[in-house]
């Protein structure tokens, strides 16, 4: 159930990137720093497409800026932790979905990486997947993004004495980057 929802919520915030309702220009901030102004406005709302983190800014209180609270959403695939970590504004990644280090209750770890699969894989408007090595510079042709969470629980399974295994994904239409200054 986690799970779901965590993909629901990465969805929506994803699918929210590049909304700019005023059409105000040079709205979209350097990534990592929410204060200055991005030098690649031509991005959008997407500042950073990896195959493992992506950053969305949007307008969402429609006040002609960027930098309110939920206004710039970073998401992290911390292979090292096996999870995703999630940031608002620049600030540090919290934990999301998987490994707390330290904590009980954690039912899953995130494993992308064990198995070879991105977190994030970009498409244009043709359904044609954008090779990563052609990201950043391609960031203005993205739009779709699939989310893929393979995850592995914490327990071993007692009938099978391994760790169950589970594949979500969610394929998620840009609704704004198209149309955005």
């Amino acid at each position: 159930q986690d799970l779901r929802a965590s993909l629901e919520v990465m969805s929506m915030e994803i699918g929210m990137a590049s909304y700019n309702p005023n059409f105000a220009p040079g709205l979209w901030l350097e990534p990592g720093a929410c204060t200055n102004p991005s030098v690649n406005q031509g991005y959008r709302g997407i500042q950073v497409a990896t195959a493992t983190s992506i950053t969305v800014e949007m307008d969402i209180n429609e006040d002609g800026a960027v930098g309110a609270p939920n206004e710039v959403i970073a998401y992290v695939y911390d292979f090292a932790n096996r999870r995703i970590t999630r940031s608002t504004n620049c600030g540090g990644g919290q934990p999301f979905l998987g490994e707390v280090a330290g904590t009980q209750g954690r039912s899953v770890r995130v494993i992308n990486g064990e198995v070879n699969l991105p977190v994030f894989r970009y498409f244009d408007g043709q359904g044609v997947e954008i090779p990563a090595a052609s990201l950043p510079a391609a960031t203005t042709n993205i739009r779709r993004i699939e989310i893929a969470l393979v995850v592995e629980t914490e327990n071993v399974d007692p009938a099978s004495q391994q760790r169950q295994r589970l594949v979500y994904t969610n394929g998620v239409v840009l609704r704004n980057h198209a149309f955005s200054l």
